[in-house]
């Protein structure tokens, strides 16, 4: 079975991480690479730990 790759984004709110996950995946469609886009948290404001 071929291995495949973890690719992960990180950074502060508003760094442009959506944007950059949006084109990555444009382009891994465009070249029909088969991928998966998960969250690792729940998206709502105000669930934030000061």
């Amino acid at each position: 079975m071929p291995q495949g790759r973890f690719v992960s984004f990180e950074g502060i709110e508003g760094c442009g991480k959506t944007t950059q996950i949006a084109l990555l995946s444009e382009y891994l469609k465009k070249h029909s690479i088969t991928h998966t886009i998960t969250r690792d948290y729940p998206r709502a404001r105000g669930n934030r730990c000061w």
